[in-house]
């Protein structure tokens, strides 16, 4: 259908995300138009290694805000906050992970995407809507009730 929304994986190539790539890939979900890896720069060698794998069963697009750690000294950075042993607002993820995505999947002509953000049971509480009213985020490890 022409008006359905774009279906996009934000993978991170971590437990959450690989375990829904995987999925949808076997059909046990529905599959995704685009995975879509948002770079930045500073993930650990073994984050890279592991997404050459998954670039070598599915096509993974990267997009990317600059290396985080350049501009550490440059430029404001908004990272994770921690208060009382507890994850505050994390910035980092707007700036270097969501806005990338949002401004290639624009720019492939959507106006309409459901985007996978791969939260399990175990962190719900990070479950939120998207940030632009033409994205909606959906959650298929929520849906399937599967903690990390």
């Amino acid at each position: 259908m022409a008006d359905s929304p774009l279906r996009v994986l934000s993978l991170g190539a971590g437990v959450q995300s690989t375990t829904v790539l995987l999925l949808a890939l076997d059909g046990q979900i529905t599959p995704f138009d685009r995975i879509v890896f948002a770079d930045t720069g500073d993930e650990p060698t073994e984050v890279y290694a592991h997404l050459d794998r998954l670039r070598a069963i599915a096509p993974v697009d990267t997009v990317s805000e600059g290396r985080l750690a350049d501009r550490a000294d440059s430029t404001f950075m908004p990272v994770p906050m921690y208060r009382d042993g507890r994850m505050g607002a994390r910035q980092c993820t707007k700036q270097y992970k969501l806005a990338p995505i949002y401004r290639y999947l624009r720019a492939l002509g959507a106006t309409r995407a459901d985007l996978a953000v791969c939260i399990s049971t175990d962190e719900y509480q990070r479950a939120k809507d998207a940030r632009v009213q033409w994205c909606r985020n959906i959650f298929p490890l929520l849906d399937l009730r599967w903690s990390r």
